[in-house]
């Protein structure tokens, strides 16, 4: 699991961007991208929370690119 956390103090357009991400992220289904998995309040703070690749696949993709460089 990965965990964004959105403290109750941010700036405006730091909680649009927030939540725009949510909204992007929420609607990939795809298996080599981080899974939603949802929002929790913690507090006064949100926290955003995706399941993140058990493959390692982006690694791999990630480790292929670089090497071509």
């Amino acid at each position: 699991m990965a965990v964004k956390l959105l403290k109750d103090k941010s700036p405006l357009e730091t909680r649009r961007d927030f939540c725009h991400e949510v909204k992007v992220m929420a609607s990939f289904d795809h298996e080599n991208i981080l899974r939603f998995i949802g929002i929790a309040r913690m507090g006064t703070s949100l926290m955003f929370i995706v399941k993140v690749s058990t493959d390692n696949i982006l690694f791999a993709i990630t480790d292929r690119l670089l090497s071509i460089n």
